[in-house]
């Protein structure tokens, strides 16, 4: 099965899926970073986040709206976050 995705463009976009994603119990999330070797948290930049909520579909976030994803998690306070590789 290949996944759907949609890309934030906006700041109504990262509103938008604030609200989707506070509608759920669970989300999985992943956040992909690069620049120097993509496991230096002192050196890489985050490039995006990608959050699913819902099978087969998946909405990710830029690295240009990344500072607007506190938004997502002021919103959804109940949902849990399941992340990919976090230790």
């Amino acid at each position: 099965v290949v996944p759907r995705f949609e890309v934030a463009e906006t700041e109504a976009d990262i509103d938008w899926l604030a609200s989707k994603i506070s509608r759920y119990e669970y989300c999985a999330a992943d956040t992909e970073t690069g620049g120097y070797s993509g496991f230096d948290f002192t050196r890489d930049r985050i490039l995006c986040s990608g959050y699913c909520v819902e099978p087969g579909m998946v909405y990710v976030v830029p690295e240009e709206l990344i500072h607007l994803t506190n938004r997502i998690y002021e919103r959804a306070t109940e949902t849990k976050f399941i992340w990919h590789n976090l230790n």
